[in-house]
């Protein structure tokens, strides 16, 4: 893979990360169709530079959510919200764990076709 390349899938990974759709698979898509060879390390790293991306632009949220579970503080709207971010991590979890199987076939599947 070369420089551009590398630079055109970090921009769709930048693009389509925040759309309520898979960055992942526009990635997968973008090298299938254009024939581009990226190794795993390479997706990872993608994916590394959007989690510091949002670590970076929300730390002051982040920070008010530590302290607020420092204080033991789940009336505030900080606690709540992390109550709420442990909720949904929770469910996607037992949703991740039962449809791996499945989602990895269908995806194994379309990419077949």
């Amino acid at each position: 893979m070369d420089f551009f390349q590398a630079v055109f899938l970090g921009v769709i990974q930048g693009i389509t990360e925040w759309l309520p759709i898979s960055s992942s698979g526009h990635l997968v898509l973008f090298q299938e169709f254009l024939g581009f060879k990226a190794d795993l390390f390479f997706d990872v790293m993608l994916h590394f530079g959007t989690l510091l991306a949002v670590l970076v632009f929300f730390y002051k949220d982040f920070l008010r959510i530590a302290k607020a579970v420092l204080r033991f503080d789940f009336k505030s709207k900080d606690g709540r919200l992390r109550l709420l971010l442990v909720l949904s991590s929770i469910s996607i979890c037992f949703a991740g764990v039962f449809l791996h199987y499945f989602l990895e076939w269908l995806f194994l599947c379309i990419m077949a076709v």
